[in-house]
């Protein structure tokens, strides 16, 4: 088979709206399925002249591996403007609502089962309706973990309370959910590039993206979220391995003690339109350490009236 028509086949794989954009060896799988003389460099060249490349951060410092699913849900808001942009077509049907300009990502941190709702705005009443969505994809959690913006107040913490949800709040950022962001507008910038919808409808695709993303193998656990959320043997070994990479990754975990001064991870400075993580900042302030909760999955560092999980950095006092 000619060069041309290997490569057709690749882009069609690799486009494939509900099976594709993935990465090297799985792009080369499916494609191989269809014409078993492809090979990686062919794949690789490919993939190399698509325009989306992204940074990534990089690896959580005193890693929390939380010990069940359902122990904790990190939840963070995404500013989606430059995804709702666009001219609107004329033949196109009218959004019920919209334009949609953010998206409230909820990731469940054990098994990484994830769900995105669009939202129309950053009210806390919004988020808290968009919550009711959340419970029904995922489930109620023991308690939910995120930064303190404003759409975490009011209605939302209100509407946690109604369900019976601790509620965490971080100086720093929701790490998991940040990911999520990042893998969610990857997976959108690269099927808009390949014309697979349109600009203003981002949310027409999040179906297939999240579905994608739940029902293939996460590298954190080895397993697809799907698999680990409702198969409990395949839960403790995805534990087991989440606590050694946890070990294996982590730079060496310094002895805290109540009233040690600690700085907290800050969101890293963010491009709009660009989604390219440029930075792991720590802040500039230091906190003292008010109490400390150890858990099986690693410890709660309370800072007053916040509470971060396993991402904290000591102060070096001279």
């Amino acid at each position: 088979m000619a060069a041309a028509a290997r490569r057709n086949i690749i882009k069609q794989v690799y486009e494939n709206p509900r099976t594709g954009f993935g990465n090297q060896e799985q792009t080369l799988r499916q494609a191989r399925a269809q014409d078993p003389t492809i090979t990686s460099g062919e794949v690789r060249q490919f993939l190399d002249s698509l325009i989306v490349r992204q940074d990534r951060p990089e690896r959580g410092y005193n890693s929390f591996v939380p010990p069940q699913p359902m122990f904790q849900l990190q939840v963070d808001l995404a500013d989606m403007t430059a995804f709702a942009q666009g001219p609107v077509l004329h033949d196109a049907p009218p959004p019920k609502k919209g334009p949609y300009k953010h998206m409230l990502v909820a990731i469940d941190s054990f098994p990484k089962k994830l769900t995105a709702i669009p939202m129309t705005n950053k009210l806390a009443s919004t988020a808290a309706q968009a919550w009711n969505k959340v419970v029904q994809d995922l489930g109620i959690p023991l308690n939910v973990y995120s930064d303190d913006g404003s759409e975490f107040k009011r209605e939302f913490k209100e509407r946690l309370d109604y369900f019976d949800v601790d509620k965490i709040v971080s100086r720093g950022h929701a790490t998991v959910a940040e990911r999520a962001i990042r893998t969610i507008k990857e997976a959108l910038t690269r099927r808009l590039t390949a014309g697979v919808g349109r600009r203003n409808q981002w949310h027409l695709l999040l179906p297939d993206i999240i579905a994608q993303y739940n029902e293939k193998p996460h590298a954190t656990t080895g397993f697809a979220p799907q698999q680990v959320y409702h198969d409990p043997q395949k839960a403790v070994r995805a534990l087991t391995r989440m606590k050694r990479n946890a070990r294996r990754g982590a730079e060496p975990r310094p002895e805290l003690a109540v009233g040690d001064l600690v700085r907290v991870r800050v969101k890293p400075i963010e491009g709009r339109g660009s989604y390219r993580v440029t930075e792991v900042a720590w802040s500039e302030r230091a906190y003292t350490i008010s109490q400390i909760e150890h858990t099986e999955g690693g410890p709660y560092f309370y800072l007053g009236w916040y509470c971060v999980v396993g991402t904290v950095r000591p102060v070096m006092l001279m």
